[in-house]
């Protein structure tokens, strides 16, 4: 709950930003059902979990706003206005999620990257160089033969594939 709330608590305020402003108790209360509501789902079926949590999390604080506002909070006019807020929301999703995602993809790498010996972090702090195929500059920062840097290279890739795998399954 620590990790997602946050997103959680933004998702419902992008929903309906107008209501969250009039009535601070309005974001506490939808983010309140959107918890309860994962935590029935658990309930029921505890094999249920998705694998991607943060668009699981959004798309429930989405609904969970449709349906407050539907509830009658507001009038007519101003439904309409927060279903367009929704809207503008499902565009931004995924734009959020994608962030996120990236990040954490970011975290992982640099927890493997620190995992690796000294003379293959040295190979990953040049990065841009490799990928521009600079192999002998590379081969002069770490203090290592163009032909050793150009060999080595793929096994570092090949145990930062193995690290990330395993930490995306935990």
């Amino acid at each position: 709950m620590a990790r997602y709330d946050r997103l959680v608590r933004f998702a419902i305020y992008r929903g309906s930003r107008a209501e969250c402003q009039r009535d601070p108790a309005w974001l506490d209360s939808i983010a309140s059902e959107v918890w309860t509501g994962f935590v029935g789902t658990l309930g029921r079926n505890p094999d249920s979990v998705p694998r991607e949590l943060k668009t699981y999390f959004i798309q429930i604080a989405r609904h969970k706003c449709i349906d407050a506002l539907r509830r009658g909070r507001r009038g007519h006019a101003a439904l309409s206005q927060g279903a367009r807020e929704l809207d503008d929301l499902s565009t931004a999703q995924q734009s959020v999620s994608e962030t996120m995602s990236i990040a954490e993809e970011v975290a992982r790498l640099r927890w493997c990257v620190s995992q690796l010996s000294p003379e293959d972090q040295a190979l990953c702090s040049q990065i841009p160089q490799i990928v521009e195929r600079r192999w002998r500059d590379v081969g002069r920062a770490v203090g290592l033969a163009e032909s050793t840097v150009r060999s080595r290279w793929p096994g570092v890739v090949q145990r930062l594939k193995i690290c990330l795998e395993r930490r995306h399954t935990r």
